[in-house]
């Protein structure tokens, strides 16, 4: 605490700074509107000087990830020992019961319960009811699910022109009667199970002595299949 000769001094070096800048520029009487909040704002700069540093660089960290500068409000104002934390508090089993139910409420915070609170959040640190988690707990993980592959085969005349025009196109005509002993088989379709079409080619294959190859599979599959 100031005594009250220090208080005088100080009172008057402010006063007398405001007589040498503002003079000619405010009213005497006006010196208050300028001088109070410049040392409300000197006192904030004092108390702030020593975090000035992290805080300008943390700035011009949120500045390069295209922040706004209301997105950055938040994150400057956090504490440093809070900086990509978040806190989890249980608070379920602090309540009171009251006496008569007001509908489906039969219980409410109390003043105690609200200090509680408050004081496990501002001592930030772990217990049975404060949990404390790394942001990176709350991300999560971009995937690709990849449903199996969904064709119908159509053994239609069309269809089985454009395959005969493909099989002479690659040279693989034995797929041409293949296809045919296929279609007197199981008919001209639409077969929505391609899974149990491939297994009739391939008994008739093995039956027929002929090898089925990646190569044919995939001619089969690019000119007779069709996604659904």
């Amino acid at each position: 605490m100031l005594d009250h000769l220090q208080h005088s001094t100080l009172v008057s070096f402010i006063w007398n700074i405001a007589d040498d800048v503002l003079r000619d520029v405010y009213k005497r009487g006006h010196y208050r509107d300028v001088i109070l909040p410049m040392t409300v704002i000197r006192r904030l700069d004092a108390m702030l000087e020593e975090s000035k540093e992290d805080v300008l660089a943390e700035h011009a960290t949120l500045n390069e990830l295209g922040l706004s500068r209301d997105e950055q409000d938040g994150p400057l104002r956090k504490a440093e020992n809070r900086r990509s934390k978040v806190q989890l508090i249980d608070a379920s089993s602090w309540f009171k019961l009251l006496r008569k139910n007001q509908g489906k409420k039969n219980c409410e915070l109390s003043e105690e319960d609200r200090q509680h609170i408050v004081h496990t959040f501002l001592a930030f640190v772990e217990t049975e009811q404060s949990m404390i988690f790394p942001n990176q707990a709350f991300g999560y993980w971009k995937i690709t699910v990849e449903r199996p592959l969904r064709l119908r085969v159509d053994l239609s005349s069309e269809s089985l022109a454009r395959f005969r025009a493909a099989c002479h196109e690659a040279k693989e005509e034995p797929l041409i009667h293949l296809a045919h002993r296929v279609l007197e088989k199981r008919g001209a379709g639409p077969h929505l199970d391609y899974n149990a079409f491939l297994e009739a080619v391939q008994w008739d294959a093995d039956h027929y002595g002929l090898k089925m190859p990646a190569k044919r599979l995939k001619l089969l599959q690019s000119v007779l299949g069709d996604p659904r």
